[in-house]
């Protein structure tokens, strides 16, 4: 969408509404003054709670800029939107700290940080892990060696379950049974490195224990490197393979997958 000096470019990533704010090449008259109206009827038109603006594509935030995030920040907040910013360069920084609007919004450095950070507002119950048991019906098998009994035993550790909540113990629970092919290990080790739950937060490590698991069949695993492809969240944007794993995700039935098909063939319109 052009808005004169700015474009903006929508996109969803694991039901984020992500919008690229970006300058435009053109020289043409300032229209800032509709920035935060434009924005916010992009977020009105869907059904996402969970909106992150990428503003790396700006050089200068102007005060009249500004003045648009602060408007657009209200209408999130009076919306029950939730609004966080990502791309911010220093300079820009310091010129949106000057107004406090750091004060409102929480920044971060890429779009990855920022999907961790929306992932770790999001409250869980047990239920939520896909647990059916309790820590003590898991232990003796777990020890044993069964990795079954180990990721389920790690995914009492994560949500509580019979025993004291623990993320670190979980991840090294998940690492076992993920290294000997257990993809639900894999896939919740990677959900770990991905948000830094119980390990330091690592996109990279994140990516590869999804890729693992993805190739094991695991479709939501299938789906986040289709993410990371389409987004270019972890290496170079390749939007043949993201439709691969999307495509590859969807023929399971799994539904974000689909909208990301439909995004991608919207985009190439």
């Amino acid at each position: 969408m052009d808005n004169r000096k700015f474009t903006i470019d929508p996109s969803t990533i694991g039901g984020i509404l992500v919008l690229d704010l970006a300058s435009a090449k053109t020289g043409a008259e300032d229209g800032t003054s509709r920035v935060a109206s434009q924005l916010f009827d992009i977020i009105s038109g869907t059904n996402s709670q969970q909106i992150l603006l990428d503003v790396k594509g700006i050089t200068f935030i102007t005060s009249d800029v500004i003045g648009q995030l602060i408007m657009l920040h209200k209408k999130c907040l009076a919306n029950k939107h939730q609004l966080k910013l990502c791309g911010v360069t220093d300079a820009n920084k310091m010129a949106l700290s000057l107004v406090r609007f750091d004060k409102l919004v929480d920044f971060y450095e890429s779009k990855p940080e920022a999907i961790a950070a929306f992932k770790a507002d999001q409250p869980s119950s047990p239920e939520a892990y896909g647990v059916t048991g309790s820590a003590e019906d898991y232990l003796p098998q777990a020890e044993a060696g069964d990795i079954d009994a180990q990721y389920r035993y790690g995914r009492c550790l994560e949500a509580g379950r019979g025993v004291e909540q623990d993320f670190e113990a979980a991840a090294k629970w998940y690492e076992k049974a993920a290294q000997l092919g257990h993809v639900g290990a894999q896939h919740a080790l990677a959900v770990a490195h991905a948000y830094g739950i119980g390990v330091p937060q690592d996109f990279a490590t994140a990516f590869a224990w999804y890729k693992r698991a993805a190739n094991q069949g695991h479709p939501e695993a299938q789906y986040w490197i289709g993410v990371s492809l389409h987004h270019g969240l972890v290496g170079e944007v390749d939007l043949s393979k993201a439709a691969k794993w999307y495509h590859e995700a969807a023929e399971q039935g799994y539904e974000p997958a689909h909208l990301a098909i439909t995004e991608l063939k919207r985009a190439a319109v």
